[in-house]
């Protein structure tokens, strides 16, 4: 039993479904505080080949007052902006004559822009926005949140948990979560650690950054 621990983003980079792919339960990390600087409400898109900047930022504004104090799933969209418009419209213009934007991207992705006032919390939207590959990408995990695992440890030992509690035998992760996190407690609990190595297809142009949101593969 592998499990993944994630918080959800908004339109994440590729690496992200790659790590769903490899998971039999796949937990969103809802209950986490909210950071400002973060990706969960932004996805990285490259640049207009007319711009001086090296990549574009499609970004979700948030009811930021005491986000200090508050866990991802309280965190509000403002819908006082018309960021759904603009989210769409720089995809048209970015993609608009890419092969197969009007037959693949359009029918999945122009239905969430115009449905994106509804949803009030981030981590809905976020949610949504990943859902919306569930079925291209043929992904089967299972899927948890964090919220509703009554898990009560910090830092490591709350991933430890939570593996425990779904009966994990290994927990699948993100290479840059080597910075913080222990794999001695996973040993402790018997769990193995695997980390990921995400590389671009043979196909892709070297050029373009692995970070990208899935939007741009």
């Amino acid at each position: 039993m592998r499990v993944v621990c994630q918080q959800p983003s908004f339109f994440p980079w590729l690496g992200f479904f790659e790590q769903i792919a490899r998971a039999d339960s796949f937990v969103y990390l809802d209950d986490v505080q909210w950071i400002r600087q973060g990706r969960q409400h932004r996805t990285r898109l490259p640049a207009f080949a007319s711009s001086n900047n090296d990549r574009n930022w499609l970004t979700v504004p948030v009811l930021g007052h005491g986000h200090r104090l508050r866990a991802f799933r309280e965190m509000e969209v403002d819908h006082s902006q018309a960021w759904p418009k603009h989210h769409w419209q720089t995809l048209q213009s970015l993609y608009g004559r890419a092969p197969y934007f009007r037959s693949q991207l359009e029918p999945l992705v122009r239905p969430f822009f115009e449905k994106a006032h509804k949803h009030r919390f981030l981590v809905d939207l976020c949610e949504q926005s990943i859902g919306l590959f569930w079925k291209p990408l043929e992904l089967t995990a299972a899927i948890w949140h964090s919220s509703h695992l009554s898990v009560e440890s910090k830092k490591t030992a709350r991933l430890v948990e939570i593996c425990q509690i779904l009966e994990a035998t290994e927990y699948y992760s993100a290479l840059g979560a080597s910075r913080y996190l222990d794999p001695a407690h996973f040993r402790e609990a018997d769990i193995r650690v695997r980390w990921q190595h995400f590389r671009k297809s043979a196909g892709q142009d070297p050029r373009r950054s692995c970070d990208f949101s899935v939007l741009d593969w």
